[in-house]
């Protein structure tokens, strides 16, 4: 996590899984293992790529990884495995809190499971406050980056305060 264990999700703060993996030998090409995350977080963050790293010894793959839906995540042995003992691997994978699972600030637990062990870490999770007057709170977030395609949507929010209401709203800005 973050420094002092606390994620800012408007900055763009994540946690990252660290797993240590030893494969004993007979395995084959095709194998697999597949592992679960909890429904507050996602591999992605705002980026429209849906991606996993691969597992590598030096520049060789030795298992590509895949999204399978609901937090599963898949990795299939390459034939790099075929008649190997004892291999080892580090598998690193950043987490970002899912906005919409985590709607508010507060302790989430963030869990992963594999071969029916469970990883799981509570930290904080504090979200921007935005900008307040005594009329309206305005905040927003980045809700999906399209890196390939230089695009992105961002969503603001205007809360009226202290009862206060508008029948109509005008937002100005520039991109530099």
């Amino acid at each position: 996590a973050p420094q002092g264990n606390k994620v800012e999700p408007h900055a763009g703060q994540r946690v990252v899984l660290k797993y240590k993996l030893k494969f004993e030998k007979g395995l084959h090409k095709g194998d697999y293992f597949d592992f679960t995350l909890s429904n507050n977080v996602n591999t992605y963050g705002v980026s429209t790529a849906r991606k996993v790293p691969e597992i590598k010894n030096g520049s060789v793959v030795m298992a590509t990884g895949q999204l399978l839906g609901n937090g599963k995540i898949r990795y299939t042995f390459t034939d790099y495995i075929d008649y190997k003992v004892n291999v080892t691997a580090d598998l690193e994978i950043n987490l970002f809190i899912d906005p919409k699972t985590v709607q508010s600030n507060g302790q989430q637990t963030i869990t992963s499971t594999l071969n029916d062990k469970e990883t799981k870490n509570t930290l904080p999770i504090e979200y921007n406050p935005g900008v307040s007057n005594s009329y309206a709170n305005v905040n927003g977030s980045i809700e999906t980056f399209d890196k390939g395609n230089n695009k992105f949507t961002h969503v603001a929010y205007i809360k009226p305060q202290n009862g206060h209401k508008s029948d109509s709203v005008s937002i100005t800005g520039t991109l530099t």
